[in-house]
């Protein structure tokens, strides 16, 4: 939509911010691949590094869903009907990984 990875990840830390300051203890998600779409895979790579690297710097736990939704920088074509919306599979997985950030935190 013509917004830039760093305005993007600003926007994040805005509301991180907002959260933090009202006692709230947030977990982030990356931003999924698609694909087939190099130009805007190279986008959400360059934003999840910069809040990727936010939530080390801040301990804010990240939760990297392409790390098992992804073939290296595109989402795997099992995973995606259009190469963008996920089947159902995909957000099985996607929970999973939220169940396991749920016992972590003990929630």
């Amino acid at each position: 939509m013509g917004i830039t990875p760093n305005r993007v990840f600003e926007n994040q830390v805005k509301v991180l911010d907002t959260l933090l300051a009202h006692g709230i203890i947030p977990v982030v998600q990356s931003t999924i691949y698609q694909n087939n779409s190099r130009d805007k895979n190279a986008r959400v790579k360059e934003v999840n590094g910069l809040i990727s690297t936010y939530c080390v710097e801040h301990r804010i736990d990240y939760i990297d869903l392409n790390a098992v939704l992804s073939d290296g920088d595109e989402l795997k074509k099992e995973f995606t009907m259009d190469g963008t919306h996920l089947f159902p599979p995909a957000y099985l997985l996607w929970a999973d990984l939220i169940l396991k950030e749920l016992e972590k935190l003990k929630l």
